[in-house]
């Protein structure tokens, strides 16, 4: 995209309104090229304005692209909101899906002559398609992601620490030249699998475990997200037969991924066969997502996500099952949505590794 600004701008234009404040961190990046923990924007005339402290005036400089105004406010943005606003009596949108209800009831007291035009997701819906200097960041977190699974792949044996493997997964990812980690990683093992969030823990490995590793790495502020599931020295039923239904419905989710196919039926396409396998109530959680500089964004595919995918966007492929007191399996893809097949961006196999 660009011009982000003006596609911005024209958004919110759409909703009513012909400035808007941009509070979101991830937003404000995408929009101005900052990086730092501090600031808002404010959006008008098709022009950006970043506000910040003096902590960041030299980086903010540096840092944003062509034609985005920087200025410096001591009272740390906010306080001097008022300020910033003067002599504007239109409406003004603010992203209510990050202000807290306190931060709202503020604005609303010390700028009483505005009117506010909360809005959700109108730039995330815009950062979901992503131009390529976007996909090349990406690609390269994948690269970066893969490189450190390789690295890591020999440590997973009988007697290896959960802790002990997220931490040597972080190690490779930074000496594979990763700008760190897209998330906290997720390593469990045996009957631990049957928790998709679970953190990693001081339970060893042993012979005949699964161990499922969900880790991602940045790039200039861009993630990537892959899962797989392993098996330590040997695997017995059900764990094979779980792992063939999961792996197959990944497949059938990139199968039916493509341009204005709704999430719900992406979700559906997985479920199905997850149900027709007898495990439908040990698949508890969406088929994927998008993302991005978050590892997070729209769209969605979940069974109410009425998002339609498009071109450019970057979405997560991830079922899984989970059964209480065994364990659990899931196997993830990432890909670019295009005119053809989806575009898988890690070179990492979905067959069954025994390590």
């Amino acid at each position: 995209m660009t011009d982000r600004p003006a596609a911005a701008q024209g958004a919110f234009a759409a909703l009513g309104a012909q400035v808007a404040v941009i509070t979101d961190p991830a937003n404000r990046r995408w929009l101005t090229g900052f990086t730092g923990s501090s600031g808002l924007v404010i959006l008008r005339d098709g022009v950006a304005e970043l506000i910040t402290d003096g902590r960041y005036t030299i980086q903010a400089q540096a840092e944003v692209r062509p034609g985005v105004r920087v200025t410096t406010d001591s009272r740390r943005t906010a306080g001097g909101l008022g300020e910033h606003l003067a002599g504007h009596s239109g409406p003004v949108a603010v992203e209510a899906d990050h202000l807290t209800v306190a931060q709202m009831a503020d604005l609303e007291r010390d700028l009483s002559l505005i009117s506010w035009v909360t809005t959700r997701g109108v730039l995330a819906n815009l950062r979901a398609v992503k131009d390529s200097d976007e996909l090349a960041a990406i690609r390269q977190a994948f690269a970066v992601a893969d490189g450190a699974f390789g690295e890591l792949l020999p440590e997973v044996q009988p007697g290896a620490r959960e802790l002990d493997l997220a931490l040597s997964l972080e190690g490779a990812i930074r000496r594979h030249e990763g700008c760190g980690l897209g998330f906290e990683s997720i390593v469990v093992s045996g009957p631990r699998c049957a928790l998709p969030h679970g953190q990693p823990s001081g339970r060893q490995l042993a012979v005949g475990d699964l161990v499922t590793i969900d880790w991602g790495a940045t790039v200039v502020g861009y993630t990537s997200d892959c899962t797989r599931t392993l098996a330590v020295g040997q695997l017995q039923e059900p764990g094979r037969r779980i792992y063939q239904v999961v792996k197959a419905a990944m497949e059938a989710a990139i199968a039916a991924a493509r341009p204005q196919t709704l999430g719900k039926d992406v979700h559906a396409a997985a479920r199905a066969v997850i149900e027709a396998a007898g495990y439908g109530a040990n698949f508890v959680h969406g088929t994927g997502h998008g993302l991005g500089l978050e590892i997070h964004e729209a769209p969605a595919l979940g069974a109410r996500s009425e998002d339609r995918l498009q071109v450019g966007m970057v979405v997560t492929f991830e079922p899984g099952i989970y059964i209480e007191g065994y364990g659990g399996v899931r196997i993830e893809q990432t890909g670019i949505i295009t005119e053809g097949p989806v575009e898988i961006l890690s070179g990492l196999p979905t067959e069954l590794q025994i390590c």
